[in-house]
């Protein structure tokens, strides 16, 4: 990736050794946002979501306020909610309005109001509504947004503000953390802007106690919104296309991609080997052989045994079932799907060949068949914990998702410690946002296997959606860990990028796990061709080399 479409506010120039890119920058803010987008004339009463009448106009003398955050509940930590509940105690009959995104967060939530000395009935819940342009009706109800602290509201922060509703924000360190600020300059209102924990909740504290001066800004915002640049979308579009010009530009003149600062404009060779026939061959020592390579990941060696023995024996039902799978591991899909029926033609028994045939065909997108062929495996063998596994896989892959978890299930009473099949099951119960299930099953995984990246980042992700701080802190610094000696084998985190923004405000982290990620799928993928004159450039996908 050459550039970012990015601002001066979240990527300032300082932050550039953070990022693989060139900073492209646009003259206000980086989001692009519909200036079309309706807005419900629906005639909304606060007792329409459980919030304390009276319902005059909001801000007047006598009206509970209403402080509010839509943002996901991962973005809620601790820190951030101590202020928010000290707002709350200061602001008398006040309430903090949010989105309802688990029973297991708004349980959690009300527990950790409670422990600090604020009733959780303080905290109402309300579910999504069907349309957009409800909820940005609805916004109108509340008093006051409040941003949260090292993840911003993007889209929900521009969604309020759409709907005339001012949002207080702490700028960060991060993109992430600083998104909110850019948004507010871009609306003209840089009043709501603070800079660290005690601004800011003065700065709510202070605007609650104020009506008058909260009257003001609402009314700059409704003027604004249709002046200023944050929701002029030609506007935007025509910057974003010098950008692009300005892009073009570059590359046609040869040079290396640079910073931009957008004016507002208002041979591949093929290599024959023959193969070598060995006529006279100890094929049990040679399979022997070729198994410990195969499992010691020297699969080209493996392949060699492989077929040599096939050379002298072409029907030797092993050699052909193991073929198939290294061909599998190769990613030649059909040639292991025909090496590996053609071993099942002449030893139709062994149920290891048909769970590795239902792989395969899984691989292919054939999920009925790889489920006829896992179901033969356990037929043959039902004391097969891989077969039920990977049935489940394919059935998980159909949407089928009760079967899936007995599969997993059966694959566990035959294999208590198979992490896998409890990691699997967590998916399904993340999915199906059963949260608190989810991270059960995830923290099975992590029991039988400490080390296990995937389940430590799921489980981390879920805690911060039910406000499971203490499993957050935990999992988070396990994670950490990992993720050091991770780094210091220059491999792919178990950290997330995403889950990197969303624990800590620090770029220069976020650069660090994110190019481990980037490097991962520089390998995964294929080189792209040289360019043509006058083509597209043909450089790696990546920049880390």
């Amino acid at each position: 990736m050459d550039y970012i479409i990015t601002d001066k506010t979240v990527s300032p120039p300082e932050h550039a050794p953070y990022y693989s890119e060139k900073f492209v920058y646009l003259p206000h803010t980086y989001m692009i946002n519909s200036y079309l987008q309706p807005i419900s004339d629906r005639n909304f009463k606060r007792a329409d979501f459980g919030l304390p009448e009276p319902t005059p106009y909001p801000s007047q003398e006598g009206n509970a306020f209403i402080f509010c955050s839509f943002n996901h509940s991962y973005k809620i930590e601790p820190v951030m909610f101590d202020v928010w509940i000290r707002i709350l105690m200061q602001v008398p009959d006040s309430v903090l309005w949010l989105r309802r995104a688990n029973t297991d967060a708004e349980k959690n939530l009300k527990a950790e109001a409670e422990k600090r000395g604020i009733s959780g009935h303080r905290l109402i819940f309300s579910d999504k509504l069907p349309s957009k342009s409800g909820h940005l009706s609805r916004l109108a109800l509340a008093d006051l947004a409040l941003d949260t602290r090292i993840y911003n509201g993007h889209a929900t922060s521009n969604d309020a503000l759409w709907a005339g509703l001012p949002v207080i924000t702490l700028e960060g360190g991060h993109f992430a953390s600083r998104a909110c600020s850019g948004f507010l300059k871009a609306v003209g209102l840089s009043e709501l802007i603070t800079h660290s924990l005690k601004e800011y909740e003065s700065l709510a504290i202070r605007l609650a106690r104020e009506p008058e001066k909260l009257i003001q800004i609402r009314q700059q915002l409704s003027k604004n919104r249709l002046t200023e640049p944050l929701f002029n979308t030609p506007h935007f579009v025509k910057n974003l296309e010098q950008a692009f010009r300005q892009m073009r530009a570059l590359h046609i003149s040869g040079r290396q991609p640079e910073q931009i600062t957008v004016e507002d404009s208002l041979n591949m060779e093929i290599i024959n080997m023959d193969i070598p026939v060995y006529k006279t061959i100890n094929v049990g020592e040679a399979m022997q052989k070729a198994i410990a390579y195969h499992q010691s990941n020297e699969r080209e060696k493996a392949e060699d045994i492989y077929r040599q023995v096939l050379a002298a024996y072409p029907d030797h039902p092993d050699a052909l079932h193991l073929s198939g799978v290294a061909a599998y591991q190769r990613g030649e899909y059909d040639e292991a799907i025909r090496l590996i029926n053609k071993a099942i033609q002449i030893k139709p028994t062994d149920a290891s060949y048909y769970s590795n045939l239902g792989v395969t065909l899984k691989s292919r997108n054939k999920i009925d068949d790889s489920i006829s062929a896992f179901q033969k495996a356990l037929e043959l063998n039902p004391d097969y914990p891989e077969a039920s596994f990977n049935l489940g896989l394919a059935f998980q892959d159909q949407g089928k998702t009760d079967e899936a978890i007995s599969s997993y299930q059966k694959a566990i009473s035959l294999n208590p410690e198979y992490a896998e099949a409890h990691n699997h099951i967590g998916n399904i119960f993340r999915d199906q946002e059963r949260t608190e299930e989810a991270i059960a099953a995830y923290q099975n995984a992590i029991r039988i296997n400490p080390e296990y990246a995937e389940p430590l980042s799921s489980l981390l992700f879920q805690a911060q959606l039910a406000c499971e701080w203490k499993t957050v802190e935990q999992t988070a610094a396990k994670l950490a860990d990992l993720s050091r000696q991770y780094l210091e084998r220059g491999v792919k985190t178990p950290e997330t990028p995403f889950s990197t923004l969303t624990m800590y405000a620090n770029p220069a982290r976020s650069f660090e796990i994110a190019g481990t990620w980037c490097k991962e799928i520089a390998r995964s993928v294929a080189p792209l061709p040289r360019p043509l004159p006058g083509t597209e450039r043909g450089d790696s996908p990546c920049p880390f080399r």
